[in-house]
């Protein structure tokens, strides 16, 4: 019996835990990361043009905070 709630505690552990948002929003970042890089541009100016254009859902951006604490490095 205790066997069996182990295994169902570690399932349910597997699939509660919440993904890297790097790894979800990679093309995101690799995107804003071009442009910075070609464009001379802000991360800032970059994820405020994403957003106005649509370009990305919410859900795949990460925030102009997030890129000066460290995203934006390759």
């Amino acid at each position: 019996m205790t066997s069996v709630g182990k295994a169902v505690y570690d399932n349910n552990c597997k699939s509660s835990s919440k993904l890297f948002k790097r790894l979800q929003c990679s093309e995101f970042i690799d995107d804003v990361n071009k442009m910075v890089k070609e464009g001379k541009r802000s991360s800032d100016a970059c994820v405020g043009r994403a957003l106005k254009a649509g370009k990305f859902k919410p859900s795949e951006m990460v925030c102009t905070k997030t890129f000066y604490n460290g995203y934006n490095t390759p």
